[in-house]
């Protein structure tokens, strides 16, 4: 809500209705990167990098599904790392 600076929930414009072809809800995508370094003094904990993207559905005011997939690395142990995260969620 811009006017009062506050975050709300997601409210589709054409929120999807069992039975009728016009509701689509809305889509939203997300890139993010992150990075980790626990490396200090003589501590050598290594360094992890990651970048995830993610597919959310917000099929209308109260229901959501998410996929999220992530691929990183880490110098501790070197070879790439997946995931792969599935979500639905149902607010009342």
């Amino acid at each position: 809500n811009r006017s009062r600076g506050v975050f709300e929930r997601v409210s589709p414009k054409h929120p999807y209705e069992r039975g009728r072809s016009t509701g689509k809800g809305a889509w939203e995508f997300a890139l993010g990167y992150s990075f980790l370094d626990l490396n200090d003094q003589n501590i050598e904990g290594g360094r992890a990098e990651t970048l995830a993207m993610g597919l959310n559905w917000y099929l209308s005011n109260w229901v959501k599904f998410q996929v999220n997939y992530g691929a990183g690395d880490e110098t501790a142990r070197p070879r790439l790392n997946h995931t792969l995260q599935t979500q639905f969620q149902f607010q009342f």
